[in-house]
């Protein structure tokens, strides 16, 4: 294995600087490795610092025993510590060979713990991933022809992609993943490696999944940097049916591959709602294959037992399909006040969503009526109404607080009818007349 080394000074803190002299005076080398070594010579600010040397943690922890350095061990197994100093956190590995399990499990089997840098480079994914910055002698060691790589813009796998992905399925997403950060074209021969072995994602765990999907949606907040190509390549991957396991139960599932042309709401400029918009496009389109209801669709789809969506964004993200489709069958500006107050905490969400050429109807029909019911101080929710469950309590001689909160619900629409409906007299008035009318 041909290794070629560069020269080209970082800058590095002065805590980091501090803990390699440690290391020298043990006449052990230590190396920055992957991503920050990366994302220096491609001129982005690197953020997280992960380092590599030859030192178990037992030998960690003794080298470190009387120095300022705290050391928290992260994994005896896998020889991963925390070192920290004054809030300045570097995560430690010790140089080693990984072996998997069959079937291409995220973390691996047993582990080997290894002397030399050149072994431990093995264990590496992709080539723009797996350089070693000597510290102390300001070199890179590059042992797959990285930098070329990097240059020409390129994911390519260290060894055969059939090896690196057998190992652990995860770097399929993962490679995804840095093409659209970087902006980078997948090598031709690592994508079809990878789309025929796909299936090795049904062996990790939903939640890391997941992560790593979301962190796909996002991929442009790392470095401003997308690529419509390897968005569009994700989705043919098919990985779409691991990530969200109850897609298989549909035979349209595998029309997903055409998703991409029909991503309108999530490639709208500046989208701070990723997620959101990504499921909105996607249960939208998933209904005309399937013809049944998006909202019905999506909450089908995301199982907390098949995905590792949380409940808080599941009910995010469902809420929003439910307000869209309801708010597309609103006609009147009262039945507008109406929806604003059953969705109160959707409409900011709404007003982006709609604020394009498409949807400039939906757009100047919500904004209008949302404008209105803020200059004349038209309730949003109940809170602000001029009575409260006690004042309805008495009056209207209820004792069923469901009962009580039906009423203060009619209140809050009838408020929607005419901006100076809000008072205690007539808000009464209409109440009583409805209970009257009730009790006949």
């Amino acid at each position: 294995m041909l290794c070629y080394t560069y020269s080209m000074k970082f800058k590095l803190n002065e805590t980091l600087l501090e803990l390699n002299n440690i290391f020298k005076n043990s006449n052990t080398p230590l190396y920055i490795v992957g991503g920050f070594v990366r994302d220096c010579l491609l001129q982005y600010a690197p953020a997280d610092i992960d380092l590599a040397s030859a030192l178990t943690n037992e030998k960690l922890f003794e080298l470190l025993k009387n120095t300022n350095f705290k050391v928290v061990e992260s994994s005896n197994k896998l020889g991963t510590c925390i070192i920290t100093k004054n809030n300045i956190q570097f995560e430690h590995t010790t140089f080693r060979k990984d072996f998997y399990l069959k079937g291409g499990f995220h973390t691996p089997e047993k582990v080997e713990f290894i002397q030399e840098v050149k072994e431990d480079a093995y264990r590496r994914d992709f080539t723009i991933n797996s350089f070693y910055y000597d510290i102390e002698n300001d070199t890179i060691l590059d042992y797959f022809d990285g930098i070329k790589d990097l240059k020409n813009k390129i994911i390519k796998t260290i060894i055969a992609p059939e090896k690196v992905f057998e190992s652990d399925g995860l770097r399929i997403l993962r490679m995804i993943r840095f093409a659209l950060e970087l902006g980078f074209n997948i090598e031709n021969n690592t994508y079809l490696v990878a789309k025929e072995m796909v299936f090795q994602l049904n062996d990790i765990t939903k939640d890391r999944l997941y992560k790593e999907f979301n962190l796909i949606l996002n991929a442009q907040e790392k470095y401003g940097c997308w690529s419509d190509k390897a968005f569009n390549q994700f989705l043919n991957l098919g990985a779409l049916t691991y990530i969200f396991k109850s897609l298989k139960n549909y035979e349209s599932a595998k029309s997903l591959k055409h998703l991409y042309e029909e991503l309108f709401y999530f490639f709208l400029p500046n989208n701070p709602y990723k997620l959101q918009t990504f499921l909105l496009d996607f249960s939208l389109y998933f209904e005309k294959l399937e013809n049944i209801k998006a909202s019905v669709l999506l909450s089908k789809i995301l199982q907390l037992d098949t995905c590792g969506i949380s409940k808080r964004e599941k009910k995010d993200a469902i809420d929003l399909v439910k307000a869209y489709e309801q708010f597309k069958k609103c006609s009147k500006d009262e039945t507008v006040r109406k929806f604003i107050q059953d969705h109160k905490n959707k409409i900011s969400q709404l007003l982006f969503l709609f604020n394009n050429e498409k949807d400039k109807n939906e757009y100047e029909k919500l904004k209008h009526n949302y404008d209105i019911m803020l200059k004349y101080n038209i309730p949003f929710t109940r809170s602000e109404l001029k009575i409260d469950g006690k004042m309805v309590e008495k009056e209207l001689n209820l004792k069923n607080k469901k009962e009580i909160g039906v009423y203060l619900e009619k209140a809050l629409k009838f408020c929607a009818l005419e901006p100076k409906n809000n008072t205690k007299r007539k808000l009464f008035s209409y109440l009583k007349n409805i209970q009257q009318k009730e009790k006949k």
